[in-house]
């Protein structure tokens, strides 16, 4: 058991931590400082093989890194393989394996062989429940490695009773098959995920030494890939990650740039780092053992440290406001305290998701000026508030009040991580919530007020990062990008228009300037994400657009 350790040390070690702080260095002038924090504890999480479970706990975090601009997002697999590293041997000395070949084997099938049943059933229902959960999680995965050793353990039993199952040609069809399903669409994930186990599965039975597959997986070129795929492994992904953060949409040019790029460190680390460490001697010696892991240790050490620094001055404004957290912190009690007339005076209120908390300082700060005695505020409607909060919201709402609501577009508009099947229950969904905010504004007399979003940016255009300044990039967008990214949600919001209860406003000209939509305004940062939520510096940036345009929604509808 010592020795497979040591093995194993030597084989993932050393290029981790190559790659890990390879990283982290490079991304002090590629990403935010306000990022650093987010990034060193991926890597850090990845180093002791918990990345998965640290990309389970951040998946639901509003704030976290994006999946794809994390360069250590790929190394959920590499954690999970290490943690089934540390069950694999128990499972091979209880079943006798290493002691007792026949028997061994047949007992440590049979114990693989259930867990992988056990697994497979876990997988399957999570996938439908909890799709997180089921897919960073190693007792989910445990199934598909246990694919692998139950063919492994089959292909060695077939070669010492020298028995046959070649079919001509069979091999050939197989990878055809398992390269034809890595381009299954995202909505077939499931079906997907089973064919690449069950043919790599038949892959490897079907096997054959003689056949043309074989001499063409084993000719130079492959052979060389074979060679340095563990560390291509690596740096796949956090190549990709870091051209995201530069250049964004990555063109053909780009992506030539980038496999140069893997496949030279890939090389680099296999050759200089990797293969030193791994044939470096006898498995005990110090240079095998004590090296790679002190490594592991100060760049541990290196990443926590680092970890702690954190750009404190990128606050959003919804962090100061008592009913923002109703998302997560759902109580009807909390609800009536936000929703708490103070006076029988008219009143506002704003609702919605975190776009509608982003107007909230910008309201409180002009209510009393337009006659209202307070601004009353709560976030979210959702499945779990929705119904006893609208209840609640109507029975406080008269007439004279002003309702205002605000979304954030991004849920509603069809892109590479929203199925078109999700965007159209999502814009369902508004479409349903208005219709009812409307008919309990109809009911009071009251005015409902429908808030367009603020522009929408994609990382890259929003970032400011050593590397953006030195190619002179600007960030933000053109005021005309900016309408045409949001102009079916745009659609959505105006088909509710009457110009008599419901109104559209769009707060989007005071914070664009000569066709441009940037990222700060006054010299302070406008905006924390891209997404975007509101800087607390510039946190009543739209005031002034709010005392022009509220009074004026008895007027004919207009937008501007």
């Amino acid at each position: 058991m010592a020795t497979f350790y040591s093995r194993r040390c030597k084989r993932l070690i050393p290029a981790l931590v190559f790659m890990v702080v390879g990283i982290c260095i490079v991304s002090l002038l590629m990403i935010p400082v306000y990022h650093w924090k987010l990034l060193f504890r991926s890597g850090a999480s990845s180093l002791v093989g918990l990345s998965n479970f640290y990309l389970i706990k951040n998946s639901s975090d509003y704030f976290s890194l994006d999946a794809k601009l994390n360069p250590f997002t790929a190394t959920w697999s590499l954690s999970c393989e290490e943690q089934w590293y540390l069950v694999f041997p128990l499972l091979a000395w209880v079943s006798g394996f290493s002691s007792s070949l026949n028997s061994g084997t047949r007992r440590l099938a049979s114990i693989i062989l259930c867990l992988s049943v056990a697994s497979f059933v876990a997988f399957t229902w999570l996938w439908h429940t909890s799709p997180t959960y089921a897919y960073y999680l190693m007792p989910t995965r445990i199934w598909e490695i246990g694919a692998g050793c139950l063919a492994c353990l089959c292909y060695e039993s077939r070669i010492r009773g020298k028995s046959t199952w070649n079919s001509r040609y069979f091999g050939e069809v197989i990878l055809v098959c398992l390269v034809t399903t890595f381009f299954a669409p995202l909505a077939n994930g499931l079906i997907a995920t089973y064919l690449v186990v069950l043919l790599t599965v038949l892959l490897i039975l079907f096997h054959n030494k003689n056949s043309i597959l074989n001499a063409l997986l084993c000719c130079k070129p492959f052979s060389f890939i074979a060679r340095i795929s563990y560390s291509l492994y690596l740096w796949r992904w956090s190549t990709i990650s870091l051209l995201l953060w530069t250049f964004g949409d990555m063109n053909n040019w780009i992506r030539i740039v980038g496999i140069l790029i893997m496949f030279t460190l890939a090389v680099f680390s296999t050759f200089v780092v990797e293969e030193p460490f791994r044939k470096g001697g006898r498995c005990f010696d110090l240079h095998s053992i004590f090296l790679p892991l002190a490594a592991f240790c100060s760049a541990l050490a290196l990443l926590i440290t680092g970890g702690n620094r954190e750009n404190a001055s990128m606050i959003w404004v919804g962090t100061k406001l008592d009913c923002d957290d109703l998302l997560n912190n759902f109580s009807q009690l909390k609800v009536k305290h936000c929703f708490a007339r103070e006076e029988s005076k008219p009143v506002i209120f704003v609702i919605g998701s975190s776009h509608a908390s982003n107007l909230v300082p910008s309201i409180t700060g002009i209510f009393r000026k337009l006659g209202y005695s307070q601004v009353l505020h709560y976030r979210h409607i959702n499945k779990k508030n929705k119904d006893f909060a609208i209840a609640e919201l109507s029975r406080q709402l008269s007439k004279g009040d002003l309702l205002i609501y605000s979304r954030n577009q991004d849920s509603f508009i069809a892109n590479s991580d929203l199925s078109v099947k999700r965007v159209l229950s999502a814009i369902d969904g508004l479409n349903r919530e208005i219709e009812l905010l409307a008919e309990i504004v109809r009911s009071r007399s009251a005015k409902l007020i429908l808030v367009d979003d603020l522009p929408s940016f994609k990382e890259y255009e929003f970032r400011d990062t050593h590397i953006s300044r030195l190619i002179g990039r600007r960030t933000g967008i053109s005021l005309g990008e900016a309408l045409v990214r949001r102009k079916d949600y745009t659609k959505i919001l105006n088909s509710h228009v009457d110009g008599e209860h419901v109104f559209l406003i769009d707060p989007i000209h005071s914070v664009c300037h000569a066709n441009w939509c940037g990222t700060k305004m006054h010299g302070k940062e406008l905006y924390i994400d891209s997404s975007p939520h509101i800087h607390d510096s510039n946190a009543t940036i739209l005031s002034d657009f709010f005392q022009t345009r509220l009074p004026r929604v008895h007027q004919k509808y207009d937008p501007r």
